[in-house]
């Protein structure tokens, strides 16, 4: 009995493993970094005085998006040899794409 019932489960196991696998996937595949976009970098920082401010940056003209993170880069690193204060993951917004 345990045979049988062993079998059984076997089988239906089988029979829908066969259903799962003929599933469709559509595989797209995008350029992202041979794409150009406008960017513009906005970083929320402390002065020296305690104030808060916002600063931006942006990228000449439409550039891809490691060339705007390289912008990022250096903006960030330009703004704390200021003395500026600000927290990277926080306070700093990547905008690549349109900007309204």
């Amino acid at each position: 009995m345990k045979k049988l019932l062993f079998t059984a489960m076997a089988c239906v196991a089988f029979a829908f493993n066969g259903l799962a696998s003929n599933e469709v996937v559509e595989n797209t595949n995008y350029k992202i970094e041979e794409t150009k976009k406008p960017c513009k970098i906005a970083v929320k920082l402390k002065g020296a005085d305690g104030e808060i401010y916002v600063r931006y940056a942006s990228g000449a003209g439409n550039i891809t998006l490691s060339d705007c993170d390289n912008v990022r880069v250096r903006f960030e690193k330009d703004l704390k040899e200021e003395g500026y204060e600000f927290n990277s993951d926080e306070d700093v917004t990547l905008i690549w794409g349109p900007v309204e």
